[in-house]
């Protein structure tokens, strides 16, 4: 491979601008893959990061959810020329984490978009190039799913996937979703499409509005669900719902969560990646209803594979590129920042120079 200068947007510290960084590429080592950047969309965490609710150690390259072609592989199941999405997570594969399901707490983690670039100067998304790892799970786009859908997919739908695999079956089942921002409207989504019924709680009148258009039956705000028709008792279910996936991270939403619950249900956790204060529960009322309460974090592969099938289908990808708000190019990176934070956009885009 011929010398390639590649370019990158750096974040140092919280609330302090971007700052561009040029370096060249060189030969790249055996499992290494060399992607050119299509497309970045910019997620939660990263504006958490930006702006210093998020602790994070700089300098390093912003950015997890990506997509982009690549340039030249000596990896074994990378194609060079294809057009992929890759995981955030890059496991050892042989620790006890790795080896008991959960990839993505392996000892040896690594995650793009989060590294220092003294340790690995070309891995977040907010570059024009990104250098994938030995051992890293990237996965082929197909032609009809847009790039700014699926860099959605590695991490808002990745994430969802892997939040309804851990609630189990869902079909006839009242499911209830607090949050309907793009992590949310992938869950409410996905969920509708095997059969649930799906109630979504959001603050926002805008965002609850979308709720229904991606697939909820109905759409409340937070003080009114514990009141809602379609969760009482019948002849056949006791009152509550069958799976909560609580994705807000509010306090207010974990507690109802679990309130909610009906006897034998689910309650997932993604949500509460920010520290908020402590909540208290009634451990006998867990215990007598038979609840299930499930933390999940991240995501597995084969969650990042459900989520591009998912958005390879039906009209799906054209659905959920209307969530993108605005595109940034990569040299205005800072002022994609800015303007999320001002405007709290569904989701902004960095697209890189052609």
């Amino acid at each position: 491979m011929s010398a390639i200068r590649a370019q990158s947007m750096v974040f140092h510290s919280p609330a302090t601008p971007l700052v561009r960084r040029d370096e060249s590429i060189g030969p790249l080592d055996d499992g290494q893959a060399l992607v050119e950047v299509l497309c970045c969309t910019l997620c939660g965490s990263d504006l958490h990061t930006q702006s210093g609710r998020r602790p994070a150690h700089g300098p390093t390259v912003l950015g997890h959810e990506i997509v982009g072609r690549v340039v030249e592989s000596r990896a074994r199941d990378i194609v060079a020329g294809e057009r992929v999405t890759w995981s955030v997570c890059v496991s050892c594969g042989t620790c006890i984490p790795c080896r008991t399901g959960i990839p993505q707490k392996c000892r040896r983690l690594f995650k793009y978009g989060h590294q220092s670039i003294d340790e690995a100067p070309l891995a977040g998304g907010l570059a024009t190039h990104c250098l994938l790892r030995k051992g890293s799970f990237a996965v082929g786009v197909p032609d009809g799913v847009p790039d700014a859908v699926a860099s959605m997919a590695n991490c808002a739908g990745a994430t969802a996937a892997a939040a309804l695999r851990r609630a189990g079956d869902l079909a006839d089942r009242r499911v209830v979703v607090f949050g309907a921002g793009v992590l949310g409207l992938c869950a409410i989504a996905m969920a509708a499409a095997t059969g649930a019924t799906v109630i979504a709680v959001d603050t926002d009148p805008r965002r609850r509005a979308l709720a229904v258009d991606f697939g909820a039956a109905d759409a409340t705000p937070p003080e009114t669900i514990a009141d809602h028709q379609s969760l009482a008792a019948n002849d056949e279910r006791p009152a509550g719902a069958d799976v909560v996936l609580e994705l807000s991270g509010a306090r207010d939403a974990v507690l109802a969560s679990i309130d909610i619950a009906a006897c034998g249900a689910a309650v997932i956790l993604v949500g509460a990646v920010s520290p908020i204060e402590p909540i208290s529960f009634d451990p006998e009322s867990v215990v007598r209803r038979l609840l299930r309460i499930e933390g999940v974090h991240n995501y597995a592969p084969g969650d990042l594979v459900a989520a591009v099938e998912f958005f390879a289908s039906g009209d799906n990808g054209e659905r959920f590129r209307s969530l993108v708000e605005k595109t940034f190019p990569l040299s205005q990176a800072q002022e994609a920042f800015d303007f999320a934070h001002r405007h709290r956009p569904l989701r902004v885009a960095v697209t890189m120079p052609s």
